[in-house]
């Protein structure tokens, strides 16, 4: 058998040239070790840290159960009150409210001029707080008269005795006035009477204020008034 040596002869000379290899191991290996327990010991710090900040807010946690406890049964007494408070609104209403119809149908039959009468009357259609007048008249500066007289309510002074002086009308608008009308077709002798339609609005006066709308303020003249010109002209015949 032949053996054929294939170590340089170096390394035949030394025979120590591993030791440079070991310490160059050796070396990496303890950077590795120091550098993961450094590493380690950081994360141990983190987690430590973040242990007793758990413990902190389970302890803040805590301390505001009362509050919580109390702050839910607000919560519960105020959905009570507010069940008891709609309760209440839909069960109270003023005084005004309650006999608001019976005011308004007392009220235009104060208000209406002999020769006035009326077919039909609508309220709260279409609207809450709308009304509508169908009727007949003998002339049309009767029908003007009324106008003049619903608008009035407005200026009216409050008195707290008479339940009508806190309801008034405003937003009056002649819708139609024909001339030609039968009376509904019961008094055919009434045919030359003119048939009219108005509507506005019913409101509550609050307090002494005065309100605004529609009606005519002191020291304006008929001219003034934001009527249409056929109003005007029976305004001015009917006032003047």
């Amino acid at each position: 058998m032949i053996k054929i040596n294939l170590v340089p002869i170096d390394e035949l000379e030394n025979q120590l040239w591993w030791v440079a290899d070991a310490a160059v191991l050796l070396i990496v290996a303890c950077a590795s070790f120091f550098g993961s327990q450094w590493y380690l010991g950081e994360i141990q710090k983190e987690v430590d840290e973040t242990s007793v900040r758990a413990v902190s807010l389970e302890d803040s946690a805590k301390a505001l159960e009362p509050e919580i406890e109390r702050f839910k049964s607000l919560q519960d007494k105020k959905t009570t009150l507010n069940e008891k408070l709609d309760s209440l609104q839909k069960i109270t209403v003023t005084k005004i409210s309650k006999f608001e119809p019976v005011i308004v149908l007392e009220h235009l039959q104060n208000i209406k001029p002999e020769g006035i009468w009326f077919t039909a009357l609508k309220i709260g259609l279409p609207a809450k707080g709308a009304f509508k007048i169908n009727g007949n008249g003998f002339d049309n500066l009767l029908v003007a008269e009324f106008m003049t007289g619903i608008r009035s309510t407005e200026t009216q002074e409050k008195d707290d005795a008479d339940l009508r002086t806190h309801i008034y009308f405003s937003n009056i608008n002649l819708v139609s006035s024909v001339v030609g009308s039968d009376g509904g077709g019961l008094f055919p002798e009434l045919s030359g009477a003119p048939a009219f339609e108005l509507s506005g609005v019913i409101r509550e006066k609050d307090g002494n204020q005065l309100p605004t709308g529609l009606g005519m303020p002191e020291g304006l003249s008929p001219d003034q008034i934001p009527v249409s010109s056929l109003e005007r002209k029976t305004f001015k015949k009917a006032r003047f």
